[in-house]
């Protein structure tokens, strides 16, 4: 169990396939799904984790203006405290620009939340694709909540690039035309996107764990028997038992991660 602020929910996450998309959330969260993403609830409505998407609009735009532009939809005084621009990755076609955010906003209740979001934006041709991926907690537990809900909001993946975003009612060019047409068709850069959605993620967040595990001296860790969790110093590894010692029994090793995440140990 976990957790988040006075509200306690199950640590295993239950996974769920949806019409386009699949995701795991704990026991009794709410999901909101359309062609164009995924919302995740709390049950008290503090906790949210999404993934939502735009393609083919008109105009170029960036990531940070998207990011704003897209949250500001749904809650008011939206802020990007801080931003950190993300590795450029090569997606289908275009070449995609991402920004790590952490972001406040209000929700129409009146409550403060504060989060982590990620955004990606692709533009080609006078059009742009772009991607937003994150979560929000109550500002009081904003610092307690990021190991428990940066799983769920990954989890999120699509399943039908088909017809998610209405890529099945976009008029395919035909077969008589031009080479450089069938290669610059939206949808088709828009299944290739899709495609590779789920492996850019997991290279994308395994690289930005490692390297902000070395920059803070720690990983976390946990006790597979008991689920206990620990964050050893990266200078605890022990090369010869290949982990970190378990220090409640010193003849084990701790596996890296959390029970619900686990990853490999960045000291390996």
């Amino acid at each position: 169990m976990f957790l988040l602020c006075g509200t306690v929910y199950s640590q295993n996450l239950s996974s769920q396939q949806g019409r386009y998309w699949k995701w795991a959330a704990p026991q009794g969260w709410s999901h909101s799904e359309s062609i164009a993403g995924v919302t995740l609830t709390s049950p008290d409505g503090k906790y949210e984790a999404a993934l939502a998407g735009l393609m083919r609009s008109q105009g170029h735009t960036t990531p940070t203006a998207f990011l704003r532009r897209m949250l500001g939809m749904a809650y008011s005084k939206v802020k990007l405290v801080a931003v950190r621009q993300l590795p450029n990755q090569k997606m289908g076609h275009p070449t995609w620009t991402w920004i790590e955010a952490d972001v406040t906003a209000t929700r129409k209740s009146g409550s403060q939340m504060k989060g982590i979001w990620r955004c990606g934006v692709a533009n080609y041709y006078n059009l742009n694709d772009a991607f937003v991926n994150g979560w929000w907690a109550p500002v009081s537990s904003f610092q307690q909540s990021k190991n428990n809900l940066e799983p769920i909001a990954k989890s999120i993946i699509l399943t039908d690039p088909n017809e998610a975003f209405g890529n099945n009612q976009l008029i395919h060019p035909s077969t008589s035309s031009s080479a450089g047409l069938a290669k610059n068709n939206p949808n088709t850069t828009g299944d290739m996107i899709m495609k590779s959605w789920e492996n850019k993620n997991k290279s994308l967040d395994e690289s930005m764990r490692k390297d902000t595990n070395v920059r803070r001296g720690y990983e976390p860790a946990y006790d597979p028997s008991t689920g206990q969790q620990y964050t050893p110093s990266l200078s605890n590894w022990n090369a010869a038992k290949g982990g970190y010692v378990n220090p409640n029994s010193p003849t084990e090793v701790l596996n890296c991660g959390t029970p619900g995440d686990p990853k490999p140990c960045t000291a390996r």
